[in-house]
């Protein structure tokens, strides 16, 4: 396997590649006509004078290439050749975005520049610079088609190591092998904390979460609406957390060596930048060679005394990188010791937060900051963390983070939540502020936009009464929603041994389920077993909604099916019946909100669907409430729907009006 960089100023390739042209050929090329092969991997630098582009790009590296010829109308000074596309970037990247990976200095055309700029139009690399652009590319670029064929090109234990544990947040005890998310293991722990719900609650709300990271929790207040989501979100995560080497290396650190003291400037997951606190001198060092210093270390049981000199000649018996990168001995030495006292200190950090909406909240700040109007280049974090959740989410996407925001709708959600709304759907990013790169703010590297990860799950609790907001129809058709209730049997329960809810006994017991989790909640949509049913069932439920104009579209359709698709995985014993039940209640019956004269109509058709068996039809049961006891709703064919259609029609008479979510 070859690797190459192509330079190219010619308007007419480079129109071909910003279109998006899947096979280019590139001429006038005069070196490695006798090295390059099939399949080898070419790096495409676009460039040229302002004054000379005739298409609107910037200068840098803009895609990744194989070949598919050897080359070929060898003129006795140049050749062609014909290129096939692997991965075009959607920005380019400069120079400058290779600062902080000194295992592509030599990457001629694409790193910075060391001994004045190359002017030949090709460049070869060795298979350790080559597969280093690759790893600094997979960390720069988000959006990556081929990901996974890049990756095939990396070392195994780089794979391994670096790219699936991004910035190393590593958990003491996901060292361990991880399980299979297990929901009975959840339920049983639930039990043993005291905590009153039902187990079909239970089931309903890990199959609504893992269905889509949006959830409302609405209901009765003081049902447990807050403490099951804190609940999970306890049992699953852990907050002890291993110190990356971000933390370890941070902004403004001091090491000192024998002599002299070095400063850490800056660091990303990969390197470290140094200097020199009595020249100023910097100097870069990869966390690789570092890692090398520090096992020879340990491996020779070497103390503080041992000269610098000593240990490098020993690091340099078995090494990956050439003796010019172990000069740097003292700084080498000073950061593995440095690495060695550190490594094993743990910090707190939370893989979720309980935020508290304000009344006062008409923006989308207190969740996502704001830039700073005064100081240009600087971001104002939030102080409710929310931004500084969802970053670090995004570097560690196995794993789940959870944003709990309490009393959601104490303020209008559209004001501060329609960014997120929009996103969710789309998955689009939120734009953060103006610039090209990343300002820093706190040791966060703020992006210009950012995603909502795909790991990060969303929980909104509410209650309505006078001090509150009513949803609008279409943040609930975004949500799973869940409405909770306390029954008689249930109070009984509690009233017979009251006792506060011992949350310690659920901390990080389900942790090691965590990234089996992340893997349900994330992976495509599988069909439910009984498709046919489950369509059959849901048209007769449109034809009756799409007589009020809040028939379901595609989105909801879709939603119902992963949701009967995962309830069938985590719960094999869950009947048709109750999978259905659970899936009217939350996405169906929550587009229901209007007059009596809109609704009534609609409300007996539903509660006649729900409950197929009863005597006579709901037009003439709804005529006498009393008469619809707890033994009528539980002889329904789908019960929890019933009792809310029978409570909605209840709302309608004596107010006139209606909604799904009620005081």
């Amino acid at each position: 396997m070859g690797y190459y960089a192509i330079r190219t100023n010619d308007q007419s390739t480079i129109g071909e590649i910003l279109a998006g042209r899947q096979k280019i050929s590139i001429d006038r090329l005069p070196w490695y006509k006798d090295d390059i092969k099939i399949d080898d991997i070419f790096f495409i630098v676009i460039s040229g004078d302002k004054s000379k582009k005739n298409h609107d790009y910037r200068n840098g590296l803009k895609g990744i290439y194989k070949s598919v010829t050897e080359p070929y109308g060898w003129d006795g000074k140049n050749y062609k050749i014909d290129l096939e596309q692997v991965e075009v970037f959607d920005n380019v990247l400069s120079k400058k975005d290779f600062y902080f990976y000194p295992d592509t200095l030599d990457a001629t055309h694409i790193s910075p520049d060391i001994k004045g700029t190359a002017t030949q139009a090709i460049a070869q690399f060795n298979n350790k610079t080559g597969q280093s652009v690759i790893k600094a590319i997979i960390d720069l670029v988000e959006k990556l088609e081929n990901r996974d064929y890049l990756l095939s090109f990396l070392a195994q234990d780089y794979h391994l190591n670096k790219l699936h544990q991004q910035n190393d947040y590593r958990i003491k005890n996901r060292e361990t092998i991880n399980k299979k998310f297990n929901i009975d293991d959840f339920i049983e722990d639930v039990s043993n904390s005291k905590l009153i719900l039902d187990e079909f609650l239970l089931f309903w709300f890990i199959a609504g979460i893992c269905t889509k990271n949006f959830m409302i929790l609405t209901g009765l207040s003081g049902s447990g609406k807050t403490k099951l989501a804190q609940t999970f979100c306890k049992w699953i995560t852990t907050e002890e957390v291993s110190l990356s080497k971000e933390d370890i290396f941070k902004k403004g650190t001091v090491i000192k060596s024998d002599r002299v003291e070095y400063r850490v400037i800056n660091s990303d997951r990969y390197s470290v930048l140094f200097e020199q606190a009595d020249t100023g001198t910097r100097v870069t060092l990869s966390f690789e060679i570092i890692e090398e210093w520090a096992q020879t270390i340990l491996a020779n049981k070497y103390s503080e005394d041992k000269s610098a000199r000593t240990i490098r000649e020993k690091v340099k018996e078995k090494t990956s990188y050439s003796p010019q990168e172990h000069s740097y001995e003292t700084h080498l030495k000073a950061s593995a010791f440095y690495l060695i006292n550190k490594t094993g200190q743990t910090k707190i950090f939370n893989q979720f937060s309980i935020i508290p909406v304000g009344a006062d909240w008409t923006n989308r700040e207190p969740l996502l900051g704001y830039p700073d109007g005064i100081n240009k280049g600087e971001y104002v974090l939030p102080e409710s963390g929310v931004l500084q959740l969802i970053l670090n989410a995004q570097q560690d996407p196995e794993h789940p983070y959870f944003l709990i925001l309490d009393e959601m709708n104490l303020s209008h959600v559209e004001r501060y939540f329609a960014d997120f709304l929009s996103a969710i759907e789309s998955r689009e990013e939120i734009k953060l502020h103006s610039g090209n790169t990343d300002w820093e703010s706190d040791g966060y590297q703020i992006p210009s936009s950012i995603k909502v990860p795909k790991n990060l799950f969303i929980i909104g609790t509410v209650n309505i009464d006078e001090t509150t907001y009513m949803f609008s129809p279409k943040v609930l058709d975004r949500a799973n929603v869940i409405e909770f209730r306390v029954n008689k049997s249930e109070m009984k329960t509690f009233l017979s041994n009251p006792a506060d809810i011992d949350l310690t006994k659920l901390e990080g017991k389900g942790a090691d389920m965590a990234e089996d989790f992340v893997k349900l909640a994330t992976s495509p949509a599988n069909e439910y077993s009984d498709k046919g049913k489950l369509s059959e069932e849901l048209l007769k439920f449109f034809s009756e909604l799409s007589g009020v104009g809040a028939e379901f579209g595609y989105r909801t359709a879709f939603e119902i099916n992963r949701f009967a698709s995962l309830a069938e995985q985590l719960a094999e014993d869950w009947k048709f019946e109750q999978i259905m039940d659970a899936s009217i209640a939350q996405k169906l019956l929550p587009k229901l909100h209007g007059s009596r004269r809109k609704l009534e109509k609609v409300l007996f058709k539903l509660g006649d669907l729900c409950h197929m068996e009863k005597e006579k039809g709901c037009e003439e049961l709804f005529k006498e409430h009393t008469k619809i006891t707890q033994e009528v709703i539980e002889k329904a064919k789908y019960p929890i729907s019933f009792e809310k259609i029978v409570r909605m029609h209840k709302g309608l008479i004596e107010n006139g009006f209606t909604s799904f979510a009620e005081a």
